[in-house]
């Protein structure tokens, strides 16, 4: 007859308690905010501190406000960290504190997919590009400015892609092409865009 001696694991986490192990190996996108490097997953955001060497994450269960992360951006002037969902919310991460923004989720105008693709930042503007349109989003009060919808030549609903400023003019990547638009005038109007 053989005898084994069998250990259990030890660890740090009590009883009772959860423990994440969310899967970070399909990262979508980098923001950099001092000296932490943000990574969009699935499930949430990863981040590296480089100063302290150490990695962390952001999850539901930590505050953010869903799963089904599309897309994030960084303010690095006001080190705002901007994330989007695949479901139209936004979250805004600010000294470790998050404010959410679920107006595009909740919205019944709007039909369809409200996926959040891409979001650029300039100024105190970000522009996130939707599968609805571009909505103009201010930083500083976390909320809408504008919505750009109905953006096609005969004012049909276009997917955007991502979008890009240069100057006074914002571009946008689209399933129909690239879309310029001067930032200077009406683009709630389709007319405005060539």
């Amino acid at each position: 007859l053989i005898t084994g001696h069998c250990f259990a694991q030890e660890n740090d986490i009590p009883l009772g308690a959860w423990r994440l192990h969310l899967n970070y190996s399909k990262i979508k996108s980098l923001a950099e905010i001092d000296n932490r490097v943000y990574g969009a997953a699935e499930f949430g955001v990863m981040y590296v501190d480089t100063q302290e060497n150490s990695t962390g994450s952001l999850n539901k269960l930590s505050g953010l406000s869903g799963i089904g992360v599309n897309h994030i951006a960084n303010d690095e002037p006001q080190k705002i960290l901007i994330i989007g969902y695949r479901d139209g919310t936004i979250d805004f991460l600010e000294d470790d504190k998050i404010t959410n923004l679920e107006t595009l989720k909740t919205t019944a105008s709007i039909t369809g997919s409200r996926s959040i693709n891409h979001i650029a930042v300039t100024g105190k503007m970000a522009y996130a590009s939707t599968d609805f349109g571009v909505v103009a989003i201010d930083i500083e009060k976390k909320e809408i400015r504008e919505t750009w919808r109905d953006l096609g030549v005969a004012g049909q609903t276009i997917r955007v892609y991502q979008s890009a400023i240069l100057k006074d003019s914002i571009f946008l990547a689209t399933e129909k092409g690239v879309w310029c638009g001067s930032l200077t005038t009406n683009l709630l109007d389709f007319n405005n865009w060539k």
